[in-house]
């Protein structure tokens, strides 16, 4: 260690300095971020919507309408401007839902008529 220049050790001070700092905030305060235990889940033909709990393996798009029997139900999101959309992530799996999709208002923006 006889060759260790000044500005090494510098370096080295501000790299523990910028470790510490950083472990520490985060590892302080209340945790901000909280899984989901449930989604709404949204039929595409019927426009029944149920909240459904998520099991040990995950869900499943589309889902099943408990009602129906029918594999068409898809999760929505009620946005900043009041009106229910499909999931953007699964809004892809309306093309492989048969049914006239009559609750689907625009299946582009992938809004739909949901009175909840």
């Amino acid at each position: 260690m006889g060759n260790v220049k000044p500005w090494q050790i510098v370096l080295l001070v501000v790299a523990v300095v910028a470790v510490a700092t950083s472990a520490y905030f985060s590892m302080s305060g209340e945790p901000n971020i909280q899984a989901k235990t449930s989604v709404m889940m949204f039929d595409v033909n019927t426009g029944d919507s149920v909240e459904m709990g998520f099991g040990k393996g995950g869900a499943a798009y589309p889902g099943i309408n408990p009602k129906t029997k029918t594999l068409s139900m898809l999760p929505i999101q009620q946005r900043e401007d009041g009106k229910w959309y499909l999931i953007e992530r699964y809004a892809s799996a309306l093309k492989n839902i048969e049914g006239s999709k009559a609750a689907v208002i625009d299946q582009k923006t992938g809004e739909v008529r949901h009175s909840k």
